[in-house]
């Protein structure tokens, strides 16, 4: 019985080995020599859909912070930590897509909070004060449209925010 699958074998492997070196299909006949998707029509159909997406973000944002007062307001009644992790999900989202949709602010607020949220020991316990800082910082660009990087004053509350978290995260290190 070993014998004959020993036999078998051989001319099975030489069968699919022919099939493989057959060309069933020529790939001029999938593909035109000319043709196809215009490059300068594609970029600006993109631009197009981009600059949907942009302005889409503003009104994003603004459902996004009605959202994040809701889950504020809702912690500040019954103290159940869902509402802020919610609301780190919420600032973790607008960080990620603030950069793209010319709203670098949102990011560097979003990062700092982020970055107080994550990095946290004691997981229950916030510092409400500076979330709030956060969120008011992030409302303000919104409310004022502060596109781009901001000026000077902007910069500032953004570093100042940042600092904060780094001061409190460390005092909670050596505690």
């Amino acid at each position: 019985m070993n014998m004959s699958v020993k036999t078998q074998i051989p001319d099975q492997i030489e069968e699919v080995s022919s099939m493989s070196t057959e060309n069933p299909r020529n790939l001029r006949d999938i593909v035109p020599d000319f043709g196809g998707v215009d490059p300068e029509k594609a970029f600006a159909e993109i631009d197009e859909v981009f600059l949907e997406l942009k302005n889409e973000y503003a009104d994003k944002l603004g459902e996004d912070i009605m959202e994040i007062e809701r889950l504020t307001s809702l912690f500040e009644k019954d103290n159940d930590i869902r509402h802020l992790d919610a609301v780190y999900s919420i600032v973790h989202n607008m960080r990620g897509q603030g950069g793209s949709f010319d709203f670098p602010l949102i990011s560097a607020i979003g990062t700092s909070f982020c970055k107080y949220a994550a990095n946290r020991k004691d997981k229950e316990n916030y510092s409400f004060p500076l979330i709030l800082q956060h969120l008011e910082a992030i409302k303000l660009v919104y409310k004022e449209n502060r596109k781009g990087e901001g000026d000077q004053t902007a910069r500032a509350v953004v570093n100042a925010l940042a600092q904060a978290v780094d001061i409190l995260l460390e005092k909670e290190k050596n505690s």
